[in-house]
């Protein structure tokens, strides 16, 4: 109950407002966009589409949280971008994709546009809600540095460091988030560099091992709804876990 009603809190607020100008001509690269969002996680797997003139039929409706949505694309129920930053033909940009199915993406994007493509150069962070989805709505730009945090679950936690993906059995699912992880993007450098992680309280499973790790770090501090780890931190947690 905990992790659907974390999960709802989070989903319900996967909306950005960021204060760059939108592209109105970009809207013809909306549906190279769309197929370069829905393959994403496949590296090396559609990062370069053709545009082409049927994305001149789609509707956009421009959102007060400066995004251009669209109902209008195949097998998609809610379409989403914005362009957070731009130089010459080089975009970052925020998407959000709401699929037919049970999958709900959103994702930073670092893209090349071109008179007839559309290249993705990077997938800067994003994925299908806990599986890193970008919390939207935390997102911010401070002159050429974008903050942002993306979900995790009780296995990318412990599994940060670990040049496995999968560590022992623990929750993995798109719904087990038990918190986000931070970071910052440099837009002229394009370099990302991780923050920190906060693991929430009410997101974790009684008598879990993540759960008496984390009373175990809480006992000496004043708030108890949420614990905020650097990097280092991070690494004691993922050791005292272990060691349990």
């Amino acid at each position: 109950m905990n992790k659907i009603k974390f999960l709802f809190i989070i989903t319900s607020i996967l909306i950005v407002q960021i204060s760059y100008s939108q592209n109105s001509d970009f809207t013809k690269y909306a549906i190279a966009l769309s197929e370069i969002t829905t393959f994403a996680d496949n590296k090396g797997f559609k990062e370069e589409v053709n545009i082409n003139n049927s994305s001149k039929d789609i509707k956009w409706i421009s959102g007060e949280d400066g995004y251009n949505y669209t109902e209008n694309l195949d097998a998609i129920i809610v379409f989403g971008y914005k362009i957070l930053y731009a130089s010459d033909d080089n975009l970052i940009l925020g998407v959000y994709y709401d699929s037919e199915g049970t999958a709900t993406y959103s994702y930073l994007f670092n893209v090349t546009i071109s008179d007839t493509k559309l290249k993705l150069n990077e997938v800067i962070a994003g994925g299908d809600r806990c599986h890193n989805a970008v919390i939207l709505d935390k997102l911010n730009v401070d002159k050429d540095v974008m903050s942002f945090s993306t979900l995790i679950t009780p296995n990318k936690l412990i599994s940060w460091f670990s040049e496995s993906s999968k560590v022992l059995n623990l929750d993995d699912c798109m719904v087990c988030c038990l918190g986000f992880a931070n970071f910052k993007y440099d837009f002229e450098k394009q370099f990302k560099k991780f923050e920190s992680v906060r693991i929430i309280e009410e997101a974790l499973q009684e008598n879990s091992l993540i759960k008496k790790t984390y009373l175990d770090f809480v006992k000496e501090k004043p708030l108890k709804l949420s614990l905020l780890l650097n990097e280092d931190e991070l690494k004691d947690f993922i050791k005292a876990f272990q060691e349990k």
